[in-house]
């Protein structure tokens, strides 16, 4: 091997570690990443963020609503937000809570963009509708959204009597769908009579 060939070798491995650094793209605050878990600890999951550095949840950031980290392991590869790129340990902190907001919104959004129809499960009620639950996250079955079988019609229109109706579907799933969301107001409308309405189309 000649002079210029071993030179060549060290010059081409320092390139592409250059070339490395110049991809390696370092988040921001508010950025979805993806790591490794590394450590789960009490109230903490510690994160290897792949040509970062280490990062750790803990606390309230540990609970997301879409779920998928409510059984992360040791060796999962997880989703995060990027809350402060150095704590006082020198590690990143990041949420999967936020990061669970996204997915569990996105997830709605696509349900409404969709017009897929999904099964609700009705949590409470009041004299305007159901409290019902999609996923890990409440939202509202107006009375008027409920399909003509479901719809209480009381005579005279004893208030009361609806109330007592309505409070029957506590427990129960419906199917409905997604007809108005706003991920800011984190307001979710559902309704079981467009899924009905479907349901006659066909």
């Amino acid at each position: 091997m000649d002079i210029a060939t071993k030179s060549a070798e060290p010059m081409s491995a320092f390139k592409a570690l250059l070339e490395d650094k110049a991809n390696l793209r370092i988040p921001k605050v508010g950025d979805l990443v993806h790591g490794t878990v590394v450590g789960i600890g009490r109230n903490e999951v510690k994160i290897d963020i792949s040509g970062f550095r280490s990062g750790i949840v803990r606390g309230k950031e540990l609970v997301d609503e879409s779920g998928m980290t409510a059984n992360a392991a040791v060796g999962d590869v997880v989703e995060a937000v990027v809350v402060d790129l150095e704590n006082e340990r020198g590690m990143v902190e990041l949420s999967f809570r936020s990061a669970g907001h996204q997915k569990a919104w996105n997830e709605l959004m696509e349900l409404r963009r969709s017009g897929t129809v999904t099964p609700v499960r009705v949590l409470d009620a009041n004299k305007g509708g159901l409290l019902v639950q999609l996923g890990r996250v409440k939202g509202f079955l107006p009375v008027s959204q409920l399909s003509p079988g479901n719809y209480p019609r009381v005579t005279g229109g004893d208030r009361q009597r609806i109330l007592e109706k309505l409070k029957s579907f506590v427990g129960k799933s419906l199917d409905a769908k997604v007809i108005d969301i706003d991920e800011r107001e984190e307001k979710l409308i559902v309704s079981e009579k467009a899924a009905w309405e479907e349901g006659q189309a066909q």
